[in-house]
C-alpha cells in the first residue's frame, strides 16, 4: 500500500495539488500503484462466490458495441458485429438499448435475444445486454420484479447486463447497486455499472462487476470534443478509485475522432484499465484500419481486458502526458498519449525488457499529415534499445513486443488471461487487490 501526502492549495477560486518535496519525480507512478480503496472494501460473500473471484463464470473480456457508432440498436446489426468480434478473437458483443422493440412483446424479443446468444456461442463470442436502472427499480417483496427479469434474461444465454442512468449516489440508489450485484451473481451473470457514481472498491467484494462508467468518457465525443489534458489526467485522477469504462477505440473518419488520432484512441484502451474492454468501431472501419494479415491487426486484436504487470514510464506527467509498459504473458505493449496543446518528442527506453530476450516489435506511430492513420514499423529489439515517437496534439503512440520466434495468443482465446487481475502491478512493486483499472451517458 502506497500513501502520498499532498497540500491542496487555493488558486484563484480553484484548488491546485503541490506534491510535498521529494515526491514529485514518482507522484504518478504511486498514484497508479494506489490500493487504498479496495483494500478497504470487504471480500466477495463466499455463498454467492464459493470460488472467491476465480469463478468460472467469472471471465474478463474485449467486447464491440453497436450503439455509439450508429445509435439505433437494430437486431441484423447484431449478427454483423458478432461476426466482427469473432474475427478478432474477442470475447464478447454488448446489445444496447433497443432490443426490447425487436419484438411485439418483450418475451418476443427475448426470443430474439436468445437467437443471436445462441448464434454468437457458435462463434465463441458471449452477449451482453444494455438494461435501464428503473425497469428494475422496485425492492418490493426483496426486489421480486428484479429476481424475475434476470431470471429471464440469464435463459436467454447472456452472459453479462450493462445497467444504465442510476445517476445518484443516494443510500437508496446504493442499495440498488447492492441489489442488482447480488441477484446478477445468483444468476451467474457479469455487470457492468453504466450511468454510475466512481467506485469506492466494491469490485472487490462483487468481483463479476467488470466495469463502471462514472467517468467523462469516449460518449462524450459523439456531441462534444474531449480534450487531450483530459486524456493525459485520467490515469492519475479518476482510475486510482478503479475500473473505468471509458468506452474508447475508435478508427473511423471524421468529427467522432475530434481532433483525437488512431493511436491515442487505441493507447486509451490500453492505459484505461477495464476489464470488460469496449471497442467502438464498425466492422468496415475496423477491416479499413486493420486489413486482414497486417502486422497493426496482430496489435490490435492481442490487446486484453486485463494486465499482469504495470510501469509507468517516465515522461507521463499529469495532463501532459501519459506513457504505460503493460504486460500480458509474454507480450509487452507500451501506449503513449500526448496531452500537450503542442507536438511532443519523446524517447523510451525498453530497459524493462528481459535483457535475455529479443522482442519482434510492431511501431505504430503519428502522421504528421492527417489523425486517421498511422506509420507502421516492424523490427527487433532489446533491452538495450529506445524507440522515438513524435505525437500531435492529442496524438500518442503503440508498440507491441513479443519474443521473437513466437506468435503470442490472442488473450482470452488459445490461452485464458487471469480471471481476478490486481490492479496495476509495476516492476518492484506488489499487486493491489482490486479486479481492475471508469460522466454519464446522454441516450434517451
Amino acid at each position: 500500500m502506497v500513501i502520498v501526502l499532498i497540500d491542496a492549495v487555493e488558486d484563484s477560486g480553484a484548488y491546485r495539488f503541490k506534491v510535498k518535496p521529494g515526491h514529485k519525480e514518482g507522484f504518478p507512478r504511486f498514484l497508479v500503484r494506489d490500493d487504498v480503496i479496495p483494500s478497504l472494501a470487504p471480500e466477495p460473500d463466499r455463498n454467492l462466490f464459493p470460488e472467491g473471484s476465480k469463478a468460472p463464470w467469472i471471465k474478463p473480456g474485449r467486447s464491440t458495441w453497436t450503439w455509439w457508432d450508429r445509435g439505433n440498436v437494430l437486431e441484423n446489426d447484431q449478427y454483423a458485429f458478432v461476426d466482427m468480434t469473432a474475427e478478432f478473437g474477442w470475447e464478447y458483443h454488448l446489445v444496447d438499448e433497443g432490443w426490447k422493440k425487436w419484438g411485439r412483446s418483450l418475451p418476443e424479443s427475448m426470443d430474439k435475444l436468445a437467437k443471436l446468444a445462441s448464434y454468437a456461442a457458435g462463434k465463441n463470442v458471449g452477449i451482453w445486454v444494455w438494461v435501464r436502472w428503473s425497469d428494475v427499480n422496485n425492492p418490493a417483496n426483496d426486489w421480486e420484479n428484479m429476481r424475475r427479469f434476470f431470471s429471464s434474461l440469464s435463459k436467454t444465454g447472456i452472459r453479462g447486463i450493462k445497467i444504465d442512468f442510476m445517476d445518484s449516489a443516494s443510500q437508496e440508489r446504493l442499495d440498488f447497486y447492492d441489489a442488482v450485484a447480488e441477484n446478477l451473481a445468483k444468476n451467474k451473470l457479469m455487470v457492468n455499472f453504466h450511468g454510475a457514481n466512481t467506485p469506492t472498491g466494491e469490485e472487490r467484494s462483487w468481483p463479476h462487476e467488470m466495469s463502471r462508467e462514472g467517468i467523462y468518457g469516449g460518449e462524450q465525443n459523439i456531441w462534444a470534443a474531449i480534450g487531450g489534458q483530459h486524456y493525459c489526467a485520467l490515469p492519475f485522477t479518476r482510475l486510482v478509485s478503479g475500473h473505468a469504462d471509458f468506452t474508447g477505440g475508435y478508427f473511423g473518419h471524421g468529427p467522432k475522432l475530434r481532433g483525437s488520432s488512431w493511436t491515442l484512441q487505441m493507447a486509451a484502451n490500453i492505459i484505461y484499465t477495464s476489464p470488460m474492454l469496449h471497442w467502438v468501431s464498425n466492422p468496415a472501419d475496423m477491416e479499413a484500419a486493420f486489413p486482414k494479415d497486417s502486422p497493426e491487426r496482430e496489435v490490435v486484436r492481442n490487446i486484453p481486458s486485463v494486465w499482469e504487470e504495470t510501469i509507468v514510464l517516465p515522461p507521463s506527467a499529469i495532463g501532459e502526458c501519459a506513457a504505460f509498459a503493460r504486460r500480458s504473458g509474454n507480450q509487452w505493449y507500451i501506449a503513449l498519449m500526448n496531452g500537450d496543446g503542442k507536438e511532443r518528442t519523446v524517447s523510451i527506453p525498453l530497459n524493462f525488457l528481459d535483457k535475455n530476450t529479443a522482442y519482434q516489435a510492431t511501431i505504430l506511430r503519428d502522421l504528421a499529415e492527417k489523425n486517421d492513420g498511422w506509420s507502421v514499423e516492424t523490427r527487433k529489439v532489446t533491452s538495450g534499445n529506445a524507440l522515438s515517437f513524435t505525437m500531435r496534439i492529442k496524438g500518442g503512440g503503440i508498440v507491441r513486443m513479443a519474443p521473437s520466434g513466437t506468435r503470442h495468443p490472442a488473450p482470452g482465446r488459445e490461452k485464458e488471461p487471469p480471471l481476478f487481475f490486481p490492479l496495476q502491478r509495476r516492476s518492484g512493486g506488489k499487486p493491489c487487490s482490486s479486479a481492475a483499472t471508469p460522466p454519464v451517458s446522454k441516450k434517451e
